[in-house]
């Protein structure tokens, strides 16, 4: 540790700004598990760093020399100067690892078997610059994350009447006919469009998907207004969704009692309310009413824009 008191002892005596910068790459070179074996002595020539207290070499102890361990922990400080101050904080970097070497802030790769390269084999020599005296370089900022986009506000206007978009939602599970037909032979009235019956369908009536679709918002009036009044506070989506299944089971699924007309009132588990009328007279699951539940569910539980 004589070296290292001399040193500092010479430091405390002007030229704040270099000494402040070896001394930092002092602490380092300890840190690093280095020995300071060279400050300034009257070893060195009048044009040595040395000389003008400026530098500092760092070695490893007598029963490590030459050793691959000491070569190791030389060359991960060469590293680590780099790294953490870059090449332009250093007039002179030289040590084991020729291709680490810097000269005036530039770094470059010493000659094999050049007398530079051979006289700092077994050390690692540093001359910082005034640059190395100034706070540590920034570390980059990392990315600003990207502000999450605001979620879109949703409508609490209570629906009045079944929309036309609830028609449509309606309409992709009856199925069009453009012709009157009866899906019974007994039937008294005909059926056309989507699913329109009654005494004003003709036989050999058509019909176009436009008037048909009409139709389908008239024949849903009764239904939107049997959810509307039992839940006026539905949304339009959950407003078109529970007409969509009135419409297809009939209003007696609003009673108490009913599991859709609780779960309604109760304000939760209207999805799995829903997915349990997907059956049959027969009792058999139906396919087309378990697809067509969940899109109910699913209408519903969307937010009006």
């Amino acid at each position: 540790m004589a070296r290292q008191y001399q040193f500092h002892k010479w430091m405390l005596n002007g030229h704040p700004d270099v000494t402040r910068a070896v001394h930092r790459v002092i602490v380092r070179g300890v840190n690093h598990g280095l020995r300071v074996t060279s400050t300034t002595d009257g070893s060195h020539a009048p044009t040595s760093y040395h000389y003008s207290k400026r530098a500092a070499d760092f070695g490893v102890a007598a029963n490590e020399v030459g050793t691959a361990k000491a070569r190791a922990k030389m060359v991960a400080f060469q590293k680590y100067l780099l790294k953490e101050f870059g090449a332009k904080s250093f007039l002179e970097l030289f040590g084991p690892d020729n291709t680490l070497a810097v000269k005036n802030g530039v770094q470059f790769t010493l000659p094999e078997g050049s007398a530079l390269e051979n006289l700092h084999d077994n050390h690692v020599h540093v001359v910082p610059s005034r640059v190395l005296a100034l706070p540590r370089r920034p570390k980059p900022k990392p990315k600003p994350k990207p502000k999450p986009k605001p979620k879109a506000k949703t409508s609490a206007k209570p629906a009045s009447r079944v929309s036309t978009r609830g028609a449509q939602f309606v309409a992709r599970f009856e199925g069009f006919r453009s012709k009157a037909y009866k899906p019974v032979a007994a039937e008294k009235y005909y059926t056309i469009g989507y699913g329109h019956y009654g005494p004003d369908v003709k036989p050999g009536s058509t019909i176009s998907k436009a008037r048909a679709l009409a139709l389908l918002v008239r024949d849903l009036a009764s239904a939107s207004r049997a959810v509307k009044k039992a839940f006026p506070h539905l949304n339009q989506n959950q407003h078109d969704a529970i007409t969509s299944a009135v419409f297809n089971m009939g209003p007696g699924v609003l009673d108490k009692g009913r599991s859709l007309g609780d779960a309604l009132r109760a304000g939760k588990g209207v999805d799995k309310a829903l997915a349990q009328y997907t059956h049959g007279a027969d009792g058999k699951e139906l396919q087309g009413l378990v697809v067509r539940r969940a899109a109910e569910a699913a209408l519903y539980k969307t937010p009006v824009l």
